[in-house]
């Protein structure tokens, strides 16, 4: 595994209590910060993203750099805190005087940064907050390369269900989520178009976010007879719905989640009752023009990337671009770059953003059969067909 210097002595700075400044005016490093989730609730998928910075760091820096200058992130943990998160850019931006910064992860926590950001006018590319709340708030200077709002996750899904012959569509549905700003648009995107088909919508609840009991809920959609559960979720409650569906011997003819299933770590911790079970993703690793990275990221960091990992590369790579093409670290001609221009990443090739700061492109659904993620939706990225969810 390459050395990561920089960012090593950022971590030892911050764990002996000092302050980590370094700026424009007194050193040649492009200095980027950010803050991840390092610890709490969303540290699992923070993970992903730490790696993807870090990873983006050597590979900028192994090029020669943004402008022919070193780049150093510096990577504040915020504790899966809105608050701290808060607090901790406008540190970056105040005290520790960065050039640019980077978006941190989740909904919850994008938002009030990026209401932060617009206020002190810096660009932030971020790729794991995609609540609309976040579009409709006329930000100029936030841009998502994750492909699709919270709301948009089961388009494709629900166009597969259109095509089957009426009988094998559930006449009854049930819709579980989470208590958190993207699991709640989830759960938008699920009501509308379940309503559109004209389902019954039997159950339709919303738990917790770091509930560890969903039986009661599950149950309710066992006896309601609902043949689709659809939920709106993250790691920790993907892995516990589908055990709990599977202890109450509850198997509907489809259930489709939302974040936590791509993971690899998903298929792991479950095993064969995993088995069936779809999710929406963003990204998946089987993808052509990125294959090589993922390549690279797994010998790096000794698992595969997830979305989590090509949206927060991506964000650097759009920044990266922006900047080598203007030879510019302002902020107002970087954000006009971006609003205009065309990105290829390894996320998505040909990205662009409107004018809310929304991605061009799409996402797909996942699925694991016989112990594999396979891409079922949609049918030009298939790497199998969509299976029914049944007992193991």
């Amino acid at each position: 595994m390459r050395g990561r210097g920089s960012w090593l002595i950022v971590l030892l700075a911050l764990s002996l209590g000092f302050t980590t400044q370094v700026t424009a005016a007194d050193s040649d490093t492009i200095t980027i910060g950010c803050t991840l989730s390092q610890s709490g609730k969303y540290a699992d998928s923070g993970s992903y993203y730490v790696e993807a910075y870090q990873m983006w760091e050597e590979d900028i820096n192994a090029a020669g750099g943004l402008l022919g200058r070193p780049v150093e992130l510096i990577i504040y943990d915020d504790e899966s805190s809105a608050e701290k998160a808060i607090s901790l850019y406008e540190k970056l931006i105040t005290v520790d005087d960065v050039d640019l910064i980077l978006g941190p992860y989740t909904s919850t926590i994008v938002y009030p940064v990026a209401q932060l950001a617009e206020r002190y006018q810096m660009v932030m590319l971020q790729g794991g907050g995609t609540a609309s709340k976040i579009f409709e708030a006329g930000f100029n200077y936030m841009f998502l390369t994750l492909p699709g709002f919270s709301e948009q996750h089961a388009i494709d899904f629900f166009e597969y269900l259109r095509g089957l012959p009426a009988g094998e569509i559930p006449s009854k549905a049930a819709i579980i989520y989470g208590d958190k700003s993207a699991s709640i648009a989830n759960a938008n995107g699920w009501r509308a178009l379940a309503t559109l088909m004209g389902m019954q919508v039997v159950v339709d609840e919303k738990y917790p976010p770091d509930a560890t009991d969903l039986s009661s809920i599950i149950s309710q959609a066992k006896a309601a007879g609902a043949g689709l559960l659809m939920a709106g979720t993250y790691y920790p409650d993907a892995v516990l719905i589908a055990r709990t569906a599977a202890e109450l011997n509850y198997y509907p003819k489809f259930m489709i989640l939302t974040a936590g299933v791509s993971s690899e770590e998903y298929g792991t911790d479950l095993g064969e009752l995993a088995n069936g079970v779809m999710g929406t993703a963003w990204w998946h690793t089987t993808v052509p023009f990125a294959r090589a990275w993922v390549d690279r990221y797994e010998a790096e960091f000794g698992r595969q990337p997830d979305y989590h990992s090509a949206g927060g590369y991506a964000s650097a790579q759009v920044l990266a671009q922006a900047v080598e093409e203007t030879r510019s670290l302002d902020n107002d001609v970087l954000r006009d770059y971006i609003a205009t221009h065309v990105f290829d990443t390894v996320i998505a090739q040909g990205l662009s953003f409107d004018d809310r700061g929304a991605p061009s492109h799409s996402m797909i659904v996942v699925q694991w059969q016989d112990g594999q993620l396979e891409v079922v939706l949609p049918e030009s990225a298939q790497t199998a067909e969509l299976v029914p969810y049944v007992e193991p």
